[in-house]
């Protein structure tokens, strides 16, 4: 199967239902498993035979997992920490878990007022975002192409806020796509930084309201801040899996070497979207 991209309208299927969901979240999953009398027998086995697809808008299948493979867990036992990630069991220094818990922690509560989700995918809603409040510009999906570097389909952002904020928006899917989304982030401000021709092409495609006076002149980074926004059904707030923390606390350590701020925080999203 061939690499996809969440942004290609793609959704997932559980085992033993046709519906289609635009996330995997356990409380969606056990009903089904209820429903089909499956629960009570439920082992790891059948974990990991069972799958999870992903499919495109017209229900063609992209790629799939084990159940057991989307699982993500963190355990406590005699004053170690054991993270389930990737099917894959770690265990984890004390004295490293903290520090990048710390880290993760100090870093400023999203303060932008984003409305909940309640839309189609992240497209549709950093639309509706826009075309409710002039202030954002929607970015999604406008990418450039850097000819100097040889790198195509660049985002700059999903969308451009009003005090200069750096606004990147992803639903909680899992550890990998969290982590490319703060990579994504880095990479948006390094270049946007340090390469005239990216600030070119970008402003290109900001509207007038939002363009920068001049963009062959290097910005000044602490005017900015990137912005992560994670849409996510939980009722709790926003906890990160522990390798996607790694990757935020190094953007964070990147962003802050650059000069940039940082804000990260979940968006919240309502129930009746969940397929």
């Amino acid at each position: 199967m061939t690499y996809f991209s969440w942004k290609d309208g793609s959704a997932f299927k559980y085992p033993f239902d046709k519906n289609r969901y635009d996330d995997i979240y356990l409380p969606t999953f056990i009903p089904i498993l209820e429903a089909k009398n499956k629960l009570l027998g439920l082992d790891i086995d059948s974990l990991k035979r069972w799958r999870i697809e992903v499919v495109d808008e017209n229900d063609n299948p992209l790629e799939e997992w084990s159940v057991y493979r989307c699982l993500y867990a963190e355990s406590e036992s005699d004053g170690s920490t054991f993270l389930l990630n990737n099917a894959i069991w770690y265990a984890i220094g004390k004295d490293f878990l903290d520090e990048v818990n710390n880290e993760i922690d100090a870093i400023p509560s999203l303060a932008l007022p984003l409305p909940i989700f309640n839309d189609a995918d992240e497209k549709a809603y950093n639309l509706r975002v826009s075309e409710e409040d002039k202030n954002y510009c929607f970015m999604d999906r406008k990418t450039v192409e850097l000819k100097k570097r040889g790198l195509t389909k660049i985002e700059f952002c999903d969308l451009y806020g009003p005090n200069k904020e750096i606004i990147h928006v992803k639903r909680y899917t899992g550890s990998s796509e969290l982590s490319h989304l703060f990579q994504q982030g880095v990479v948006s401000a390094e270049l946007f930084a340090h390469e005239p021709e990216f600030r070119i092409l970008v402003n290109a495609k900001l509207p007038d309201t939002h363009k920068l006076s001049d963009p062959a002149k290097p910005p000044a980074a602490n005017q900015y801040e990137v912005v992560y926004g994670i849409i996510s059904k939980s009722k709790k707030d926003l906890t990160l899996p522990f390798f996607s923390k790694i990757v935020l606390r190094n953007a964070k350590r990147r962003l802050a070497e650059l000069g940039y701020k940082i804000q990260i925080g979940k968006i919240a999203r309502t129930e009746d979207n969940s397929q």
